[in-house]
């Protein structure tokens, strides 16, 4: 059971609907549409609505205050990023591992951590936790450095050591560029515009041809207590599972379960926070977010009694909603944007 909720004029109106379990991933182009029979015509009505009506990112990013986000990128016509092309048999399976060490790398120098992801054959999704306040506290020199180490010049491939501490110099001289490279390494659009368009050009580049390579920026939502981010963690991590692509999770490449299921670490720890010390976000082990993904009766064969509950939640993480969290929660985020109403869905 899911609740999708709806805030209008003050009030609060939640619609209960059930739908049945989403076995294979929706956004696998040879899949799409048996997933979407098994969602209500009202989820699939409000989804394709916010396909093609457009929402301020400004709505749906806090750019004052820290939060948890899903974000997802896909190839424009839905063409393949990853994996073999079935039609014509060309392999694009090490993009893979562009996308994997770029938004690693990305996260080291923003104030960005990742707490999930799956690159999937035509689109990749992630779990971030974004603090714009964090670059705030990062000396001039530590700023300067993070912003030339995003596309440090190079000679042969080779970073150009001394052209880098050139390009340094030049960012603490400048007091405005600075303080602009500050704010920026706090956005989530300029972490994500360095992710994605590196790899367009580098795929364009390989395929001999020009253009759009991502059909959009990215789709964010807003993920507003802590039951909204592990649910999503395990809809992402579970995403090669539900897409047939893998049959356990120790088979799932490039994506941030199998790197957990080899880390000694019993806590749920980000990826990239190389060069600053985090405490974990959320109060969850390894061994407790493993039985999690158990319990959402998912995986197969399952050790442990499905949830009917943990498996709504996972799979709401599906449709097209701007915020997920508690009803409570969903109120505060509307009235903090200065809302009348916006699209969410109330986790049970």
């Amino acid at each position: 059971m899911a609740t999708v909720f709806l805030y209008r004029a003050g009030q609060i109106t939640c619609t209960y609907i059930q739908y049945q379990p989403l076995i294979q991933d929706r956004h696998h182009p040879a899949k799409s549409s048996q997933n979407d029979k098994a969602l209500p015509n009202d989820l699939l009505k409000s989804r394709s609505q916010d396909v093609r009506v457009t929402y301020p990112r400004s709505h749906l990013v806090d750019s004052s205050s820290p939060g948890f986000y899903h974000i997802v990128s896909r190839c424009v016509r839905r063409s393949w990023l990853c994996g073999v092309d079935s039609e014509t048999g060309q392999s694009y399976e090490h993009r893979r591992g562009w996308i994997e060490r770029r938004l690693e790398s990305l996260a080291n120098l923003f104030a960005i951590e990742i707490y999930a992801y799956a690159v999937m054959s035509n689109h990749y999704h992630l779990v971030l936790h974004v603090d714009p306040q964090e670059s705030k506290f990062w000396s001039d020199a530590e700023v300067a450095q993070r912003w030339i180490d995003i596309n440090p010049p190079r000679i042969s491939g080779e970073i150009d050591q001394r052209a880098r501490q050139s390009e340094i110099a030049k960012v603490l001289a400048d007091p405005i560029k600075l303080g602009l490279y500050r704010q920026r390494l706090g956005s989530l659009s300029w972490y994500m515009r360095f992710l994605n368009h590196p790899i367009a050009c580098r795929a364009n580049l390989e395929d001999g041809c020009k253009g759009h390579f991502w059909e959009s920026r990215f789709k964010s939502h807003a993920l507003l207590d802590e039951a909204a981010v592990i649910a999503c963690m395990a809809y992402v991590d579970l995403n090669p599972v539900r897409a047939k692509i893998a049959r356990k999770l120790s088979e799932c490449d490039y994506t941030s379960i199998k790197r957990r299921l080899k880390s000694p670490s019993n806590d749920i720890r980000p990826f990239g926070v190389r060069y600053r010390p985090v405490s974990p976000r959320l109060d969850l082990t390894q061994h407790a977010y493993l039985l999690y993904l158990q319990k959402t009766g998912l995986l197969a064969p399952s050790r442990a009694p499905p949830d009917p509950r943990l498996q709504a939640r996972v799979i709401s993480m599906a449709s097209y909603q701007r915020a997920f969290g508690s009803s409570q929660a969903i109120a505060q985020w509307i009235s903090k944007r200065g809302q009348h109403r916006t699209r969410g869905i109330a986790l049970p």
